[in-house]
């Protein structure tokens, strides 16, 4: 990335937002939490908390980071209600490390699947920053955490990839 920002104008509408902030959003989503599959439920709902108070959410400077927070706190939740259902899955582990060992020849020079192996704040973090473009003081913001925190964690998932995608690729830095 540059050290100039891309960052788009602020939405004029609530439907301009949800075309502009919805595709963005999920593919954050996505990428900090490894293809979840509930991020596109989630993100709608946060898009109909996000309507009815469209007036207040439509001022803020980074209403996107406002969508990502929301809809992050209710992954948590659906994540969390979710498990308090299931009731343990009788499996093979030999086919989940064969399949785990597979998965990873295939995808080890993709950047998102180094990424994917980052702890979860770090990946989140390295997502919202590089994905979503946003500012050390909005990410801040939006995952409850002081702008230090956030620079530690970007510095420490940066040095990550590149261990480890210097590993996976057989070059140095």
């Amino acid at each position: 990335m540059s050290g100039e920002s891309v960052r788009a104008e602020r939405p004029r509408s609530f439907a301009e937002f949800c075309v502009l902030a919805r595709p963005r959003v999920c593919a954050s989503l996505r990428a900090m939490t490894d293809g979840d599959r509930d991020v596109e439920d989630v993100v709608q709902e946060a898009l109909l908390i996000a309507r009815h108070r469209w007036d207040e959410v439509g001022s803020y400077e980074y209403p996107e980071a406002w969508l990502v927070r929301v809809s992050l706190r209710m992954l948590v939740r659906w994540r969390t209600r979710d498990r308090s259902r299931i009731t343990a899955l009788d499996h093979d582990p030999a086919d989940t490390d064969a399949a785990q060992a597979l998965d990873h020849l295939e995808r080890s020079h993709d950047l998102a699947a180094v990424i994917a192996t980052l702890p979860t704040r770090q990946r989140e973090v390295i997502t919202l920053f590089y994905r979503l473009d946003l500012p050390v003081a909005e990410i801040a913001s939006a995952l409850d955490m002081r702008p230090g925190t956030v620079r530690s964690l970007l510095a420490r998932g940066r040095a990550t990839i590149a261990a480890r995608w210097s590993d996976d690729t057989g070059t140095s830095r």
